[in-house]
C-alpha cells in the first residue's frame, strides 16, 4: 500500500489470518463488510415497504381481468332474462357465503368449455394479481361452475368467474366476472 494512503487509514489491531498484511489494510475489511451488510439490510427494508403497500389492492376490480378471447361483452338489454336468471342462481348458491357487488357479463361464442375459461382467468388472477382460490364448485343449479379468488393479504378483495349451465338461443353461453364480498 502506498505511504500516502497509510496516513489516512486508522491503525487497528491485527486480527487477520494473513500475518503479512498491514494493520491499515486489515482495518478496511470489517468496515467494508459492515457497509455492505448495512446496504443490503436497507435494500431489503425498502423492498418490503414497497411490496406491502395496499394501493393495488384498493383499486383492484374485475375490470383488470382481460376479456376471454372467445367472448363478447353483453349489454344489460341483451339476453336480459337469461342474465337475471344466471345472476340470481349464483346469488342463491352463494347465499351466506358471498355477496355480488359488481359484475361484467359476456357470451362465450364458441362451444363453451369451462376448463379453458377457468384456466385463462386462473392464470391471470394468480400470476398477475397474486390471488389464491378460495371457492371452487361445479354443477350447481343454474350455474355450470364458479370459482372465487382472494386477492391481497391485509386488505383483501375477492373476484369470481362463473358460467351458466344453459345455452342461449344463439348457441353461446353466459359467463361473468364478479366482484364479491364475503358474508
Amino acid at each position: 500500500m502506498p505511504e500516502a494512503a497509510r496516513r489516512f487509514l486508522p491503525e487497528v489491531p491485527c486480527l487477520a489470518r494473513n500475518i503479512g498484511q498491514s494493520n491499515a489494510a486489515i482495518g478496511l475489511k470489517p468496515f467494508f463488510f459492515r457497509l455492505f451488510f448495512a446496504r443490503n439490510i436497507m435494500m431489503l427494508l425498502l423492498l418490503c415497504a414497497a411490496g406491502c403497500t395496499p394501493a393495488a389492492e384498493d383499486t383492484m376490480s374485475i375490470n383488470e381481468i382481460p376479456p376471454f378471447s372467445a367472448a363478447q361483452p353483453v349489454s344489460a338489454q341483451d339476453h336480459a332474462e337469461q342474465q337475471a336468471a344466471f345472476v340470481d342462481a349464483l346469488s342463491r348458491q352463494w347465499q351466506g357465503k358471498y355477496r355480488i357487488t359488481g359484475q361484467r357479463l359476456f357470451v362465450y361464442t364458441a362451444p363453451a368449455k369451462w376448463v379453458v375459461l377457468d384456466k385463462f382467468v386462473d392464470n391471470h388472477v394468480q400470476d398477475k394479481l397474486g390471488g389464491k382460490r378460495e371457492y371452487d364448485e361445479q354443477n350447481l343449479p343454474g350455474v355450470s361452475a364458479a370459482v372465487v379468488w382472494k386477492i391481497g393479504t391485509f386488505r383483501t378483495h375477492r373476484v369470481a368467474v362463473a358460467m351458466a349451465d344453459t345455452a342461449l338461443p344463439n348457441g353461446g353461453t353466459l359467463f361473468g366476472y364478479f366482484d364479491v364480498e364475503k358474508d
